[in-house]
């Protein structure tokens, strides 16, 4: 039943469209015509709704029925009128309040997010509904109001249809999202990359033989299959075969891949791997991809808008245990273990998933005896195969018949030559599938057969003298350049993109400020120069294959002939830290943060490195062992804050956060940053420079302190030398949260431990109901691993 309470809402339904309508007005110059259209129709409607609801009032006042203004007015109608309207411009208000949110997250341009069509459809919904409204006032004709609320039926279908399609929509997005919310990296793309360059399938050998024995057999107490074999013997490939094989043909086990990348850090993350795991097979069963969608939209409804808190490594592993128990036989392949930094936490990972259900068997493939070593440390049972030359013989051999076959400049070739290649490079191979691609690359590159005779007679023996002689041709004006953009593209934290290696290679060289000739022009001729060592695909750079780190970081580099190009791997993080922070100290960032519409838009447009410098310096200054002058450098770059808006350091913040207010730019200390970032070190550094310095200062997007963000990330070493610092882990941040409630709900058990030895240690204080449960489960806490 109508009444004047359902229509106020309707008008406030109005104010908070208009008020949407007004900020993409004033913000997109190309919206002004829909703007117009859409707010006129608004008002013409909340003009017809304000005196409706003022005669309605009267007529409460006089002891009426409030909306009975002609015999023949239809209450019912009214009501479905009033809730069709509310529909309509609830409808219009999401689709233009979602991407406004959305841009002020990831930092872009504001656009006009409604089309033509879409226009159209709310205009027309909006001046039914006027128009309706507007009858009632002016009209006794009750047969012109039921065709106008006919339409308006019609209209309503229409909008649940929409809505039906839009939840749809909605949904497919949502589990896109769970899927990268449990594993960030992209599991098929690399599959697609490693698939496009392999010609045939290989690996035969090992698919109808150990792999179909292996997973054959279910009452085996091996789980667990290590396929070992050196860097450049197409393990990688292999894999990729083994997929597309249990993709297309294989029934009655499941399986799920995951390839780790050494130019990659997301891809060596074991979280992020088991997480890949559990997103595959989670899309299996029903009940379990339910559970993990809702605990996904949990999370994002806790995140006030932020990115949700990523699920944690014993809640993936619990759920892929599940889902193994559930799904029955499956199959875990993992390619290059021993390219990820954390090959032993992984292996801890598998162990504790494997003691838990015999229904999974693991495949891993590596170059390594550590994690072999480390596996029997672990008491896992394992089968290890090891890639034998006679065996990867037959895929070498297959490869090169195909290349001979296929490649236009070598199917010209007399058939006693390509005999010849045939021969020479089945002959030295020696099981490396990298060595027989990069010479038949060499051979093909010569301009005459006589010429690939002649390189026929002197073919590098090995991978290894096959890079130093890429490396020994560079001249030594490009050394320098060579020697940066290897550093970047082997231990950068994801691979770099051109535009991104163009200003990375001449930090050193800007004398603190880049301008456009500081830039190099291309990097097209440098990187040619590398081929074999650097591959481009769409404008991103990667080493052109795992071993080229192996051959940058070895020994034998180091003390060759050639050892400017060496990379130790241990000062790499370090010197990649050192180039981030000069460039952040460039006077192009002197003017601090701004504000406008497009000034972040168009900083990064101007500073192709810029993002990855502001977001990724500090996770490469926590994996290094800071020196007294890197100290210094930090210091002195975050001491910036004095100047006016911030000065680099406020350039800095709010790459960080695009969406931050310029209170939470100002007030926010660095103290705060460090600890977020779980820079020990420097958090020390910070407190030792200034003692005076207030350790429960609040800043950040939900005010809390450091130790709160300390603790939030998970940083246990860091928190201990806050709460060492005089830090209370008792202040609440904006969303009622306290470093020791945070920790005692989410965080690992260090940090737990640590915020229960606080309380232990501070008895003369009272205890909050939380710290009270704290102290009571401290009796029963578990030893530390």
């Amino acid at each position: 039943m109508g009444d004047p309470i359902s229509v106020a809402g309707l008008i406030i339904a109005i104010g908070q469209v208009t008020a949407c309508l007004i900020d993409y007005g004033k913000n997109v110059a190309h919206a002004a015509d829909d703007v117009a259209r859409l707010s006129q129709e608004l008002f013409s409607l909340q003009g017809a709704l304000e005196y409706l609801q003022t005669d309605a009032n009267s007529r409460v006042s006089s002891g009426t029925s409030p909306f009975q203004m002609t015999p023949s007015f239809d209450e019912q109608k009214f009501s479905e009128m009033v809730t069709m309207t509310q529909s309509f411009l609830q409808s219009l208000l999401k689709d233009l309040e979602e991407p406004r949110k959305r841009v002020a997250r990831l930092m872009k341009r504001l656009e006009w997010p409604l089309k033509r069509t879409d226009v159209d459809k709310h205009f027309a919904r909006l001046e039914r509904a006027k128009t309706w409204f507007v009858l009632v006032l002016t009209t006794e004709s009750s047969g012109l109001v039921r065709e106008i609320h006919s339409s308006m039926e019609v209209l309503c279908a229409t909008l649940e249809q929409d809505l039906h399609e839009r939840r749809q929509v909605r949904t497919t997005h949502e589990n896109t999202a769970m899927l990268s919310w449990l594993c960030p990296v992209s599991y098929t793309t690399t599959h697609k990359q490693i698939r496009e360059g392999r010609r045939y399938d290989a690996g035969q050998w090992f698919m109808q033989g150990p792999l179909t024995q292996f997973l054959s057999n279910p009452t085996s107490c091996s789980l667990i299959m290590v396929l070992k074999g050196k860097s450049g013997s197409g393990k990688s490939t292999l894999c990729s075969s083994i997929v597309d094989h249990f993709t297309h043909t294989q029934e009655g086990i499941r399986l799920a891949y995951f390839y780790c990348s050494g130019s990659s850090l997301d891809s060596q993350q074991t979280v992020h791997i088991m997480g890949s795991f559990l997103a595959q097979l989670c899309q299996a069963d029903e009940a379990i991809h339910d559970r993990i969608r809702s605990d996904y939209l949990t999370a994002t409804a806790k995140s006030s808008g932020s990115e949700p808190r990523a699920p944690t490594l014993t809640y993936v592993e619990d759920a892929l245990v599940a889902c193994c128990k559930i799904l029955g036989p499956t199959f875990l392949l993992l390619d290059a273990i021993n390219e990820s930094v954390r090959s032993d936490e992984i292996i801890e990972s598998i162990s504790r998933i494997v003691s838990q259900t015999q229904h999974v068997r693991i495949v891993m493939t590596s170059t390594s005896d550590e994690q072999h070593k480390f596996w029997h440390s672990q008491q896992a049972p394992i089968r290890t195969v090891l890639m034998d030359p006679m065996l990867v013989f037959r895929d070498i051999q297959a490869h090169t018949e195909l290349e001979l076959a296929s490649n236009p400049i070598l199917h010209k070739l007399k058939p006693e030559l390509r005999t010849d290649i045939m021969n020479s490079i089945c002959a030295n191979a020696d099981g490396s599938f990298r060595w027989a691609q990069l010479t038949l690359s060499h051979l093909t590159s010569q301009r005459t057969g006589k010429a690939m005779r002649n390189a026929l007679r002197d073919l590098p023996r090995t991978l290894k003298e096959i890079y130093a002689n890429i490396l020994t041709r560079i001249s030594p004006e490009d050394s320098r350049y060579v020697q940066e953009l290897l550093l970047w593209v082997a231990f950068a934290e994801r691979p770099m993109k051109l535009d991104e290696l163009t200003e990375a290679v001449i930090i050193t060289e800007c004398e603190g400020v880049l301008d456009e000739d500081s830039r190099f022009l291309s990097l097209d001729e440098i990187i040619r120069k590398c081929y074999g060592l650097l591959h481009v695909d769409k404008g991103t750079v990667t080493l052109s294959h795992a071993s080229v780190k192996a051959f940058l970081t070895s020994d034998w580099l180091a003390s060759s002939y050639i050892n400017t190009f060496y990379l130790d791997p241990k000062q790499a993080d370090t010197l990649i830290m050192r180039r981030c922070l000069e460039y952040l100290t460039f006077q192009n960032f002197l003017p601090g943060y701004r504000f406008g519409p497009h000034v972040l838009h168009n900083l990064v447009a101007n500073y192709a490195l810029l993002p990855y410098v502001a977001l990724r310096w500090a996770q490469h200054g926590v994996t290094s062992t800071l020196e007294k002058s890197d100290l210094a450098m930090i210091l002195k770059f975050l001491n910036t804050r004095s100047l006016p808006n911030g000065g680099n350091f406020g350039t800095w913040i709010q790459l960080l956060l695009p969406e931050a207010q310029p209170h939470t730019l100002a007030n926010t200390q660095p103290l705060y940053y460090a600890a977020s970032f779980g820079l020990t070190q420097v958090v020390k550094a910070i407190l030792a420079a200034d003692p005076t310095q207030k350790i429960d200062a609040k800043g950040g997007r939900h005010n809390s302190t450091a130790l709160f963000i300390a603790c939030y990330r998970g940083y246990a070493e860091t928190a201990g030398v806050l709460l060492r610092g005089g830090a209370n882990p008792r202040i609440l941040d904006a969303c009622g949260e306290s470093p020791i409630s945070w920790a005692e709900s989410y965080g690992p058990l260090e940090l737990r431990k640590l915020m229960r030895d606080w309380i232990a240690h501070n008895p003369s204080r009272s205890l909050t109901a939380s710290e009270t449960v704290v102290a009571m489960r401290t009796r029963q806490l578990p030893t530390p691993d």
